[in-house]
């Protein structure tokens, strides 16, 4: 298991962390200090672990192990920056609806109806996170 570090930059403030939105999404949240006691704060970390190595951090059961194994595997973050806004407008949730997108600006074409089908029924939540879409400035490099 990697040590903890505190020079490697990853887990900056603002980062969305992707190991604990898996853990999460398994309904496996209370798991989410030991990995962090681990200093287990990638998806690439995360997808290295083993059966034995996920009974030491305290997952005792075999197939709760299996699944966490499966999920860090098919986990697809299309974009860091969708899941943020996601993150931000409380529906980290639809994650998976969303990882289809390749980008924000493909996010800024939905439309009510499409945030419907992708199971966001709430007419606020569908605004707020189309302001959202609408209003983001992608990183320019210059």
């Amino acid at each position: 298991l990697p040590s903890t570090s505190s020079g490697s930059g990853s887990s900056d403030s603002g980062a969305v962390n992707m190991v604990h939105e898996v853990l999460r999404q398994q309904y496996m949240s209370r798991h989410i200090p030991d990995f962090d006691r681990m200093g287990i704060t990638t998806l690439r970390q995360a997808r290295k672990l083993t059966q034995t190595q996920l009974r030491s951090m305290g997952v005792a059961l075999y197939l709760q192990r299996e699944r966490l194994i499966n999920a860090f595997a098919d986990y697809r973050p299309k974009n860091k920056a969708i899941m943020k806004i996601l993150i931000d407008c409380n529906l980290a949730s639809h994650a998976r609806e969303f990882e289809k997108l390749i980008d924000v600006e493909d996010a800024k074409n939905l439309t009510h109806s499409d945030l419907r089908a992708m199971g966001i029924n709430l007419y606020g939540q569908r605004e707020r996170l189309m302001r959202a879409f609408m209003e983001f400035k992608g990183k320019k490099k210059k």
